[in-house]
């Protein structure tokens, strides 16, 4: 066991030490999907028509900015191959283009007290991703989801409840660090509700649509 003295000779202080003991790095997750998006709305309300016309094709409906204009984005896969293929499908993706996007993992650091339940939703919702994408083949392939649905429902309670603990929690500490994980959990909560709650009755759009929002919600930090 290191001395104060020890400590001081090191260059601690006392303020530091209380800082090492009581702040932790957490690391923000990272991925990389390519995007189906098309380009050059002079409108936000356009891009977002345009999107919520494709969803009977089973598009996802998502808008974002790009300076001055706004694009629609209809879905997110894992290579360029599954992404063009679905525009060359698609009537409606004539326009489209396909895009690498990636989030790249960024360290931040927090209270030691808020650790746990961060890295239980940033966990969550990676998994909760990769269930979404299996969701979307079973579905395609009209093969059984009742699995896939009790991982996605348990993981939509594990995001619920880390949320709730870091609402709490966020009462005293008053982090904006801390708001921004609670933002990104709570596009979960309610874009895997979409899911969870359908009793198997959601369509194809409302998983691209989820998986969209996870994306966005985790580019965030």
């Amino acid at each position: 066991m290191l001395s104060i003295l020890t400590l001081f000779l090191r260059g601690f202080t006392f303020k530091g030490f209380s800082e090492q003991l009581h702040n932790k790095n957490l690391e923000t997750p990272s991925m990389k999907v390519w995007l189906i998006q098309t380009q050059g709305y002079s409108d936000k309300m356009d891009a977002y028509k345009a999107g919520v016309a494709a969803a009977k094709e089973g598009l996802g409906v998502y808008v974002i900015s790009d300076n001055s204009t706004w694009r629609w984005v209809a879905g997110a896969y894992t290579t360029q191959v599954d992404a063009e293929n679905i525009i060359q499908d698609s009537v409606l993706l004539t326009k489209a283009t396909s895009c690498e996007y990636e989030i790249k993992s960024k360290k931040i650091n927090l209270s030691a007290d808020v650790i746990e339940p961060c890295r239980q939703i940033f966990t969550a919702v990676c998994s909760a991703f990769d269930k979404l994408l299996n969701l979307r083949v079973a579905l395609n392939n009209n093969t059984l989801i009742n699995e896939i649905m009790l991982e996605l429902t348990s993981l939509y309670n594990t995001i619920k409840s880390a949320t709730s603990v870091l609402q709490t929690q966020n009462s005293t500490l008053k982090s904006d660090l801390v708001s921004a994980i609670i933002y990104t959990a709570n596009q979960n909560i309610l874009s895997l509700n979409d899911i969870v709650s359908a009793n198997n009755d959601f369509s194809m759009a409302t998983i691209n649509t989820a998986l969209l929002k996870t994306i966005f919600s985790l580019d965030n930090f």
